[in-house]
C-alpha cells in the first residue's frame, strides 16, 4: 500500500568541470533529475559550457511502497535539441530524508570517467504525524464495583439521612424569666420641671426735649 510521507525539494544550483560535448558558445547543458519515477528537467543554460548555472527548484513527492530505499538520479546533457549525454549519478536519499537537509557536489560519469561535477541542495518537508487521541472510555478508569458491606452502610447511612429530614428535631427555646421584686414595685415618681429662668423688661431711658434754633429775623 502506498503512503504519502512528504515533499522533498530539490534545487539544481550549477555546474562545474562538464565535458565539452560540442564548442563551448554551443553548449546549452540541461540537468534532469528523477525520483521514484518522477522526471523533471531544468531549463537549458544558454552557452554555459562547462560551468552551466541552473538554479532550479523541484519538488517530488515521497511516496513510501515499503519496499525500496528512495533513489534520485541526476543525468546531464550538453543540449535540449539534440541532447548529447554529459554523464549520470545517483545517490541514496535515506540521509537526506532522514535529517532532512542534504547540499553537496554530486560527480557525473560516463564511461568510468569522471565528466563533471553538479551542486544540489536538498529539502526534506515530512508530513505531520496524526495525533492519537484516546477515547473516554480508556481514558477514565473503571470505578470498582462497591462490596456489599459497603452498600448496606451506604443504604443506612440514606435512611438516616431521610428520617432525619421527615421528623426534624425540636427546637428548644430559650426561656427569659421576669424581675421579681420582695413587694410590689415602687410607685413611680413624677417628673419635675425646672422653673424658667427669671427675665426682666429693661425700662427704656427717658428722653430730654429736644433743642430747636430759631430762625434767623424772626421776633
Amino acid at each position: 500500500m502506498l503512503q504519502h510521507c512528504g515533499t522533498l525539494i530539490c534545487v539544481v544550483l550549477h555546474g562545474r568541470h562538464l565535458t565539452l560535448k560540442r564548442t563551448h558558445d554551443t553548449q546549452d547543458p540541461v540537468a534532469e533529475v528523477r525520483i521514484d519515477g518522477t522526471r523533471l528537467r531544468t531549463l537549458p543554460d544558454r552557452r554555459g559550457g562547462s560551468a552551466p548555472l541552473w538554479d532550479e527548484q523541484m519538488q517530488f513527492e515521497i511516496v513510501d511502497d515499503g519496499t525500496s530505499p528512495h533513489t534520485l538520479e541526476l543525468v546531464c546533457y550538453a543540449t535540449d535539441k539534440e541532447p548529447d549525454y554529459i554523464g549520470r549519478t545517483a545517490i541514496d536519499l535515506t540521509p537526506a530524508l532522514t535529517q532532512r537537509q542534504y547540499d553537496r557536489w554530486l560527480s557525473l560519469t560516463h564511461q568510468g570517467q569522471c565528466t563533471g561535477h553538479v551542486y544540489v541542495e536538498l529539502t526534506y518537508y515530512p508530513l505531520p504525524q496524526p495525533l492519537v487521541i484516546a477515547s473516554p472510555a480508556s481514558a477514565s478508569p473503571t470505578p470498582p464495583t462497591p462490596s456489599h458491606q459497603h452498600v448496606a452502610h451506604d443504604t443506612m447511612d440514606a435512611v438516616d439521612a431521610t428520617q432525619a429530614l421527615a421528623s426534624p428535631s425540636p427546637v428548644k427555646m430559650r426561656s427569659v424569666t421576669a424581675p421579681t421584686y420582695a413587694s410590689s414595685p415602687p410607685p413611680a415618681q413624677p417628673r419635675r420641671l425646672p422653673p424658667p429662668p427669671h427675665t426682666s423688661i429693661p425700662t427704656p431711658p427717658k428722653s430730654s426735649p429736644r433743642f430747636v434754633a430759631p430762625i434767623p429775623g424772626t421776633p
